[in-house]
């Protein structure tokens, strides 16, 4: 499915998220691999089955590097207030690089963004640090 297609979902995963646990929350459901001959698909697998209407965004493009074009993609939607959760498989699926990951964990942060990392566990918000 293309980016567009996805993000256009928005009005609808906010509908279907009303009779859900998840409430009202715009859910990005981020999956990026670094190269073509990686598989994406166990990540979309693991993240529906926890976030069954969450809007799937899938990347393929080196984490060390946040000009991603997906990624700033999620990031216009981000500043345009129409995401409130990224979940991603792990937290290595949002970036490599320690500094530049740390500075847009930040950002996020910041703003008010749930993050949401899989295989470590955790939920980051402004509200819950669990």
């Amino acid at each position: 499915m293309a980016m567009g297609n996805e993000l256009s979902m928005f009005d609808k995963v906010s509908a279907e998220t009303k009779n859900n646990t998840q409430k009202d929350e715009r859910i990005i459901l981020y999956c990026r691999i670094s190269n073509p001959s990686q598989n994406i698909e166990r990540q979309v697998r693991n993240l529906k089955e926890r976030f069954p209407t969450g809007v799937v965004v899938k990347e393929t493009y080196t984490g060390t590097r946040l000009d991603r074009p997906k990624w700033e993609s999620v990031m216009r939607l981000v500043r345009q207030k129409k995401v409130d959760t990224i979940v991603f498989d792990s937290v290595s699926r949002m970036s490599r690089d320690k500094e530049e990951g740390s500075k847009l964990y930040l950002d996020l942060y910041r703003r008010g963004i749930s993050l949401i990392f899989l295989k470590e566990g955790r939920k980051h918000s402004i509200m819950s640090t669990t």
